[in-house]
């Protein structure tokens, strides 16, 4: 596999999807908040996928989301946020493509991957 997965967030939750989905065959690169994640975005750095853990990411996702949305115009780049249902909506509002509800397992989250980088989507 060739794709490329950001992955915001600091906590254990975090580090256990990265080493899955490394597992798996993916580049991960780790971004501790959400501010890093919008250095790399502007950096040039555009992976095919970006996963947000809410747990421990910061509270300006949305911001992040709108940012890739809005400003840089990447529609192809494949969002997925992990939080509690109550963050649903606002996720979705800001251009999400997939919001999983916590507890996430690797296979979940793996499939969720799959179907942002499946090739008929790109």
């Amino acid at each position: 596999m060739n794709e490329d997965i950001l992955i915001v967030g600091d906590g254990y939750h975090t580090a256990v999807y990265a080493a899955g989905l490394i597992g798996y065959g993916y580049h991960v690169d780790e971004a501790r908040t959400v501010d890093g994640a919008r250095v790399r975005l502007r950096a040039g750095i555009l992976p095919h996928v970006i996963i947000i853990d809410l747990r421990h990411a910061d509270t300006h996702v949305s911001r992040l989301i709108q940012y890739l949305r809005q400003e840089l115009n990447r529609w192809d780049i494949g969002v997925i946020v992990i939080g509690h249902q109550t963050q649903a909506e606002g996720c979705y509002l800001a251009g999400a493509n997939r919001f999983l509800t916590r507890p996430v397992e690797i296979d979940g989250l793996l499939d969720n991957v799959r179907a942002l980088t499946a090739p008929e989507l790109q």
